[in-house]
């Protein structure tokens, strides 16, 4: 498998963050909970610029706008790249802050299989722009998208 040096980099970000975490226990779960909050956030934001540009005539975008979708991909995938360990540890159970139900930590694997495969399809969102084969972004952006779906359908709560 190939990585790029933005993924590499978003790697280590990810082992960063993941050592970050070890400090006292109260401040911990607050750092963690707003950690993976900011990556649910920013990863939102980045995929509702690609769905916008997927709505439209991706045979005309410009240089720049290229470049954009090639930037909030990227974003997509290092934000991906920080789900699966920004839960590693436990959220307190009746936390009011997380709508993560206990099914996160109960059955880690199934879990951590999803977290996965949205890496996954992140990780060829961001191969085929880069390789600029712009003709399977919607493609791609559907499958990042249905791979966040199922993960919250399953490890979610309501609001």
């Amino acid at each position: 498998m190939h990585f790029s040096f933005r993924t590499c980099l978003a790697m280590l970000t990810v082992l960063w963050v993941t050592t970050a975490f070890g400090g006292p226990a109260f401040a911990a779960d607050d750092n963690i909970i707003n950690a993976r909050q900011s990556a649910m956030k920013n990863l939102q934001n980045s995929l509702r610029v690609l769905e916008d540009v997927t709505r439209g005539d991706l045979r005309d975008l410009k240089t720049d706008e290229e470049q954009v979708v090639l930037e909030n991909a990227r974003s997509v995938l290092s934000n991906m790249l920080l789900i699966e360990p920004s839960f590693r540890s436990e959220t307190p159970l009746g936390s009011r802050r997380t709508r993560a139900t206990d099914k996160i930590w109960t059955d880690w694997p199934a879990f951590s299989t999803e977290a996965r495969l949205g890496v996954d399809a992140a990780q060829r969102l961001v191969d085929d722009i880069e390789q600029d084969n712009l003709r399977r972004l919607s493609d791609n952006f559907r499958a990042v998208a249905a791979t966040c779906s199922s993960c919250h359908r399953k490890f979610r709560g309501r609001r």
